[in-house]
């Protein structure tokens, strides 16, 4: 998992090789509000991906998730193309666009039902942001 903090004129890259903690969270926002997030791309980074947002709100950061071409590890595309991976990082989607659209392309498109389980699938990611939302600005 690579964490890209980028505070006014520096770019700082920490590669972390176990599991990001909110530890690292807290100590990034010390420094930027906004944390790029690239993940390897098999399944378990996807879901390590999606235990930021509560972070996210915790520590007043906003989270954008860098994906990365052809299934790469960011260690590997480091060292073997650095130009793709900063393609990758200028290419960073907001958190919740990101976990939006992978809940839409996990259903089937393609049939009523299908489409009414993505968005079903999208709404359960969107709710919990709108209640909080609701929660703190009243």
């Amino acid at each position: 998992m690579w964490w890209v903090s980028t505070a006014p004129g520096s770019t700082a890259r920490r590669h972390l090789r176990d599991r990001a903690t909110e530890d690292h969270v807290q100590l990034l926002s010390r420094f930027t509000r906004r944390i790029l997030l690239a993940y390897d791309a098999d399944e378990a980074g996807r879901s390590a991906a999606e235990r930021v947002y509560a972070w996210e709100k915790a520590h007043d950061v906003d989270f954008s998730v860098v994906e990365l071409p052809g299934g790469a590890d960011p260690d590997e595309l480091a060292r073997e193309d650095p130009e793709a991976l900063a393609a990758a990082v200028v290419g960073a989607r907001p958190f919740v666009e990101f976990r939006v659209q992978r809940a839409l392309t996990a259903g089937d498109l393609g049939t009523p039902e299908g489409r009414a389980r993505a968005a079903d699938a999208a709404l359960g990611v969107i709710a919990p942001i709108t209640m909080r939302w609701w929660s703190t600005s009243t």
